[in-house]
């Protein structure tokens, strides 16, 4: 009988060997357009080979990041290159556990570069198309085909990004030589949350009653129209928004703003079916059935009911149920979780994450997260949305390194966390005035998205 060998798993010095050799590999690239993808493959290689064999290694998770590099007996340039990488790799898995706001809204976190005040589009989907297929045929006998019975409810939304941020990690050489801790390991969690930190509030930042306010009392006058047109004039767009309902005479059912063209012009999602000038549009019409501007409610009064209240006015405005969620202030999180109807629930479910990590179930459909730093101003004490409803976009910087056709001292190397985020971390060691630098840097941009998708809670 013939003897085989099965190799069931490497061993901490070649997982080692072969996470060095792809951030080498990585390194060595400048990032450009044209080398955005191979520079994200490799960072992708990485964050799979970190998130399956490195992260719950027992063995390699017993050992320093120093003694790991070393037990895989790497260069010396190896080392210092593998050592930032790994740190940030292992905190970059951190961001979404510690800010799941990030992960409830719509993101699009591409590894390709950017430019400074570059302004995309980026596309959500509330509800896609419905057809119904006509086997009728027309003149010349082939079938009509397919009819659109539901128009589709898309957004495109406009993101600029408008900040280029990095989180700085510097240590001179008497600091560094005065220690055998390893600095840049210990302060990297708090870099990325501090990162991390930034990018929530500039998301939360766009949750006003401003920003959302399909669910007050609005509507469009001097509305005119003409028949088999998909345009509108009216006084003034100043209240309509891509997505929000519309209707009036002559604008057919389940009709839509498709887009805002300028301060008096819009286009529907549906052609009007008469020809009318003077009309009074309703904006939102009979999809908003209770008249919010804000959703206010005193803590005392804060409840799972005041969720169902929301809950109601998404479904009737064809939220989609999925992807929901409540964010809330410490106090009303806190109100929330001692609601007696939750308390009952938990008793018969026994979570023990509620008590052990604050963490709620989901409630009325919603997903509550608590925000310590949720803004305050006018009010203001949590946002009811749908994933929808805000964007927030990330692209990488572009690699200056190679500005003067030769690399300048250090590495640049894009690194992903299994989830997708990823970031250009910097790392160098400036001999002249004896210090070295540890950098990961991201440009972001912030819209928002569907704003039916979301309700301001205040506490009046």
């Amino acid at each position: 009988m013939k003897s085989t060998i099965e190799i069931v798993a490497n061993a901490p010095r070649d997982i080692i060997k072969n996470y060095a050799a792809i951030v080498a590999k990585n390194a060595a690239i400048p990032l450009s357009a044209s080398t955005a993808k191979a520079k994200d493959k490799l960072a992708r290689e990485a964050a799979v080979l970190f998130a399956k064999d490195i992260e719950h290694d027992l063995a390699l998770s017993a050992m320093s990041i120093e003694e790991a590099l070393h037990a895989a007996d790497l260069s010396d340039a190896q080392v210092g290159l593998l050592s930032g990488t790994l740190v940030l790799q292992r905190s970059l898995s951190l961001l979404a556990y510690e800010f799941p706001l990030l992960s409830a809204v719509t993101t699009d976190f591409s590894a390709e570069p950017g430019l400074f005040n570059q302004t995309e589009n980026t596309r959500i989907v509330l509800q896609p198309a419905l057809q119904t297929y006509n086997p009728a045929t027309d003149a010349g006998g082939r079938p009509k085909g397919w009819d659109t019975a539901s128009p589709a409810q898309t957004v495109d939304v406009p993101i600029t990004l408008d900040e280029h941020v990095g989180v700085p990690i510097v240590f001179g050489v008497q600091t560094l030589g005065s220690t055998m801790r390893n600095l840049f390991e210990e302060t990297a969690p708090a870099a990325l949350y501090v990162l991390g930190k930034h990018m929530v509030n500039k998301i939360t930042a766009l949750m006003t009653a401003e920003n959302f306010n399909a669910y007050a009392s609005t509507s469009a006058t001097a509305g005119a129209t003409t028949s088999g047109s998909f345009a509108v004039t009216v006084t003034s767009t100043a209240g309509m928004y891509p997505g929000q309902a519309i209707s009036g005479t002559g604008i057919p059912s389940n009709t839509y703003v498709r887009s805002v063209t300028d301060s008096t012009h819009a286009v529907l999602t549906q052609a009007a079916t008469a020809s009318n000038t003077g009309l009074t549009l309703a904006l939102g019409g009979d999809k908003v059935p209770t008249l919010y501007a804000t959703y206010a409610q005193a803590l005392a009064d804060f409840s799972m009911a005041s969720l169902g209240n929301i809950k109601a006015a998404f479904d009737v405005n064809e939220v989609p149920m999925q992807g929901r969620f409540a964010l809330l202030n410490a106090a009303y999180h806190q109100r929330l979780a001692q609601d007696p109807t939750f308390n009952s629930f938990f008793a018969a479910t026994r979570k023990p994450e509620v008590i052990t990590d604050g963490l709620l179930p989901k409630l009325q459909g919603f997903n509550p997260l608590e925000s310590p730093w949720f803004p305050s101003s006018n009010n203001r004490v949590g946002f009811a949305g749908h994933k929808s409803s805000l964007i927030i976009k990330t692209r990488l910087p572009q690699d200056f390194s190679f500005a003067i056709g030769a690399m300048v001292p250090g590495s640049v190397t894009t690194v992903a966390a299994p989830g997708g985020f990823s970031v250009l971390l910097i790392q160098y060691i400036n001999l002249q005035s004896s210090y070295a630098e540890w950098r990961p840097e991201v440009m972001i941009g912030a819209s928002v998205g569907e704003r039916r998708a979301g309700l301001v809670l205040t506490s009046q």
